[in-house]
């Protein structure tokens, strides 16, 4: 007699977040907040058990102040093992050259926060074009994205971030997620003007005139 298999490789069935899956990166594709309706689920997903098919986000479970509804973090078996499938493409212009590289979206979770990071974002992207992250280039870098629209959208902070994450997300199967990091190219120093060399005006000294007779 064949065992059963353990509940967390049921790919369908909810089940109940262990301590290493808590503040790990996670995408709930087919669950969205039921307060928020922001959807995917993002990060922490908490499930009522007194109530059928409501779920919250992380910020609308804290937020939450009414009557208990028996809210449980759970996940998906297989939205935990996705989570490191989705591919960021980061093109970056600036440094000694341009340059695409291939990541994971994954790489920018700071699961202290449950949040996508720009921080990390324009850190690894500096890492990339400058080997360091010199604070006045990443005062200065310009991060865009296409959006659903086909606008160039400009991004500045973790909300938006994960917003245009959202919205690759929305396409199914989901887009690489496209992002373009932009550092101000280094200015050339210009060339000094040659200094002229001063002229010394040279005092006349006058000799006395070979017709002019010496004084005595």
């Amino acid at each position: 007699m064949s065992e059963s298999k353990p509940s967390s490789i049921i790919q369908g069935r909810a089940i109940t977040a262990t301590e290493a899956d808590k503040n790990e990166f996670v995408v709930h594709k087919k669950h969205g907040c039921n307060k928020c309706y922001i959807k995917p689920i993002i990060g922490r997903r908490y499930r009522s058990n007194a109530i059928c098919d409501y779920d919250l986000c992380e910020a609308c479970f804290e937020a939450q102040d009414g009557p208990k509804i028996g809210l449980t973090e759970v996940l998906l078996a297989r939205d935990r093992e996705t989570k490191n499938t989705f591919a960021l493409k980061l093109k970056i212009d600036g440094g000694t050259d341009s340059q695409t590289r291939r990541l994971n979206v994954a790489d920018l979770w700071d699961s202290s926060n449950s949040t996508l990071s720009f921080a990390k974002l324009i850190g690894i992207a500096s890492d990339f074009a400058f080997n360091s992250r010199p604070a006045e280039k990443l005062e200065k870098v310009k991060v865009t994205y296409i959006d659903e629209d086909g606008d160039k959208i400009t991004m500045s902070s973790d909300e938006e971030l994960m917003e245009a994450f959202r919205q690759t997300l929305k396409k199914f199967p989901a887009r690489v997620f496209r992002i373009n990091a932009t550092f101000p190219k280094e200015q050339a120093t210009p060339k000094a003007p040659p200094v002229e060399a001063k002229k010394v005006e040279e005092k006349r000294v006058d000799a006395p005139s070979k017709h002019e007779e010496t004084k005595c």
